[in-house]
């Protein structure tokens, strides 16, 4: 006998609903310019409903405002046509807010989301967890070889074994891994104290990738280097400084901005006096990648980092990398790795400008390794590809707990 009660299973047609957990959401609702915010906002929210049979609703946490309401209120924004979600402080309130959103799945940024996922009483919501930049022991003892500028340490023991608890199945709702990097594969594992045969799914992350001419790109490059990204102490944007200044020959781009006032004192030295030297601030958009393009080189100098979007940006057009960070090995495949570099790195400054000058005098191996770079980006990292991919991995994890 058929049990009438029973949900049928979900067609392909039926749209699936999706809620993305993160911290920030690049400015948005008073929140940080940050890499997660950017691939929430400007890469989930905007694009995976149009290339994934998907609606997408953004919870950020609880409210953070003075206002009294915030104890039993969600605080709710429409962002560039995505709800956008803060719960209510107390409890009671959230959990009542989260069991009529009817959400399908959860899909969290690194470990976002936590007091979503415990307020939300339905186990048969699965958690999808997209990794991104997991950082154990090591990479912390790493990140604080730097002396110039200290980055705070967010190393969470109790978030850790959050994640730990319910991917050894002892928690309450089923979590599934997928990684944009294979590389971070260890890292994850690491932080979280996973078993080695757990399932991680390659997911890399995709980039809004702009319509290009390859031989058109190609010949209006310039001898122009680029650093793209937040000027924060992990990034130590003073090496490249350093390195424009030991090559005088070639132009220099500071694509970022930062509001740390350590940092900021970090680079104050470098904005006068080296002519070849030039802070742009911030860009979005058509003028980021007018600029990124224009560049036949991006330098990368962190102390830490995971697979940053702006390798990706810059391999789409073209722009080959240079850095002392390797993921998945881009820098190698497409430019010049230069080895590992603790501390301040300014001893590593020679390595830096020799790889520069190496990749610039071969103009005939430059061209063809950009069009490499730029075949590469369009075939593993553009949002056609990735969102049904991404799409399939979360009805297939629906299916399995429904």
């Amino acid at each position: 006998m058929n049990n009438l009660l029973s949900i049928p299973p979900r067609s392909a047609k039926d749209k699936i609903k999706v809620c993305v957990l993160v911290g920030e959401y690049f400015g948005a609702m008073g929140t940080k310019w940050g890499g997660y915010g950017f691939l929430a906002r400007h890469i989930i929210g905007k694009m995976m409903p149009k290339y994934s049979n998907t609606n997408i609703e953004v919870i950020l946490g609880q409210r953070k405002d003075r206002k009294f309401s915030r104890f039993f209120v969600s605080q709710k924004e429409i962002i560039d046509g995505i709800r956008v979600i803060r719960l209510p402080k107390i409890p009671f309130f959230a959990k009542r807010f989260l069991s009529r959103a009817k959400y399908d799945a959860y899909l969290s940024i690194e470990f976002s989301g936590k007091y979503a996922l415990k307020n939300d009483s339905n186990p048969k919501i699965p958690w999808i967890f997209w990794i991104q930049d997991p950082r154990p022991w090591y990479e912390w003892r790493e990140i604080n070889s730097v002396s110039l500028v200290k980055e705070k340490c967010r190393w969470s023991e109790k978030q850790n074994d959050f994640v730990n608890i319910h991917a050894s199945g002892n928690g309450f709702r089923k979590i599934h891994f997928i990684s944009q990097a294979m590389s971070l594969n260890e890292k994850a594992m690491d932080l979280y104290r996973l078993e080695n045969n757990v399932r991680i799914d390659f997911v890399p992350n995709p980039v809004e990738l702009p319509e290009i001419n390859e031989d058109e790109i190609l010949s209006k490059k310039e001898n122009r280097i680029v650093f793209l990204g937040r000027l924060d102490e992990v990034k130590r944007a003073w090496l490249f400084c350093e390195i424009a200044k030991a090559c005088p020959e070639y132009e220099f781009l500071v694509l970022g901005k930062t509001s740390r006032q350590a940092s900021l004192k970090a680079i104050e030295k470098y904005r006068s006096g080296i002519p070849n030297l030039k802070f742009v601030g911030h860009v979005e958009g058509g003028e980021k990648f007018k600029l990124l393009s224009s560049a036949k080189i991006l330098v990368n100098t962190s102390i830490h980092e995971a697979l940053p979007v702006s390798f990706i940006e810059a391999l789409s057009v073209g722009t080959l990398i240079v850095s002392n960070q390797n993921p998945d090995a881009l820098a190698e495949r497409f430019g010049r790795w230069v080895g590992r570099v603790s501390g301040d790195g300014f001893e590593a400054v020679p390595k830096f400008v020799g790889a520069v000058r190496d990749l610039l005098s071969d103009s005939i191996a430059l061209e063809r390794t950009a069009r490499a770079a730029m075949k590469y980006a369009r075939e593993v990292h553009a949002p056609e590809i990735v969102f049904p991919k991404l799409e399939k991995i979360i009805r297939d994890v629906i299916g399995e707990v429904s």
